[in-house]
């Protein structure tokens, strides 16, 4: 009779041992995830370490008290992150104006106009208030896709704060999904953030479509030369990806709504914050323009429009400006190109808005 009791209180004290086991690691894990979401929220650099370590680099910057000078400020995709050559806009400034001036390359690879919207407003959230901005339009990526902005793979919403995806929602772009996604990966951080700890350890694990580490940009303007010299076969290859990538959109342009609004708010938000915007369409070689059809052209037209009225008439299409030997693949400009580049746009774009500048 003891042997049976003895038995039954040993299995009674292993469950016991066993649940106590289970619960134990179940309120390690939600402290783990507290404490990791508590950690995202006092790094917002984690959720976009790609933005951020750019913005850090602008910042340290930017904060100089220097008297009279003139800062300018560019933001965009990679075509801006190419082709816009900061040392060029100080030495036109400076030349024109007799003023020290600070340029800054501040674009994002793949970004579009909803993240140009999201960026603004995290520049001004830091105190970086720039006395030009000057803002890309990249035709295509105001494309929609069955409605939804061609932009949409760049901006997962876990990179994103709460603040930031009601921001979106106001423009149409984000819905009840894209909320789900979101508070998704806050209740599961450990997954939804894998590549920005898995970068953190070692980059070249992370998957070669995964832009997670946070970059190192040894040029302290922001620029991001593209040096690469192609073969006449490469660039072919090259173009050809490009056209993968954009043809569809031109060839049968349908404006996005939430690209559009982006747009318009951006213009505004630089506007009530008293930044002289500036817009540019950005430069393209012959074959790329070619993919044009007549609803992309019109498209083109109105969102010129858009930005004249939001700008005050600050844009400028310089989409045939340089010639083709000037692009790596139709629309990456070469690094050799991109100081006469910014300089013509210094001198048709910046310069003229600097003149009609208002004391702050």
């Amino acid at each position: 009779m003891s042997t049976l009791a003895e038995t039954f209180m040993r299995g009674w004290g292993n469950k016991q041992r066993g649940r106590a086991t289970v619960w134990t690691a179940v309120f390690a894990l939600l402290l783990l995830n507290a404490g990791f979401i508590a950690v995202i929220q006092r790094r917002p650099a984690f959720r976009d370490p790609l933005y951020s370590s750019k913005e850090d680099v602008l910042a340290k910057q930017f904060i100089a008290d220097v008297p009279g000078r003139v800062t300018v400020v560019a933001i965009g995709s990679s075509r801006t992150a190419n082709a816009f050559h900061p040392p060029s806009v100080e030495t036109v400034v400076t030349e024109a104006t007799g003023k020290p001036c600070f340029a800054f390359n501040d674009a994002v690879l793949g970004r579009g106009p909803i993240f140009q919207l999201l960026h603004v407003r995290r520049l001004i959230a830091r105190g970086i208030k720039p006395d030009v901005l000057v803002l890309e339009i990249v035709p295509s990526q105001f494309a929609a896709h069955g409605g939804k902005p061609s932009e949409i793979g760049h901006i997962r919403p876990d990179r994103l704060t709460w603040e930031e995806v009601e921001a979106l929602a106001e423009l149409g772009y984000s819905d009840a999904k894209y909320r789900d996604e979101w508070l998704e990966s806050m209740l599961n951080p450990w997954f939804a953030f894998r590549f920005q700890l898995l970068g953190m350890i070692q980059p070249k694990w992370t998957p070669p479509e995964v832009i997670a580490e946070t970059r190192k940009f040894p040029n302290k303007t922001g620029w991001q030369p593209y040096e690469e010299r192609l073969t006449p076969e490469k660039h072919v290859k090259q173009l050809e990806s490009a056209k993968s990538g954009h043809f569809e959109n031109l060839n049968k342009m349908e404006l996005g709504h939430a690209a559009v609004a982006a747009l318009r708010e951006t213009l505004a938000l630089c506007k009530r914050e008293r930044i002289l915007a500036v817009v540019v369409l950005t430069a393209e070689n012959s074959d790329f323009r070619s993919w044009y059809g007549p609803a992309a052209l019109r498209a083109v037209e109105e969102l010129i429009q858009i930005s004249k009225h939001g700008a005050d008439g600050r844009v400028i299409d310089a989409r045939a400006w340089m010639p083709d030997a000037a692009f790596a693949d139709g629309h990456h400009m070469y690094d050799l190109a991109a100081p006469s580049y910014t300089s013509r746009l210094t001198r048709e774009l910046i310069l003229p808005a600097l003149r009609e500048r208002s004391p702050r």
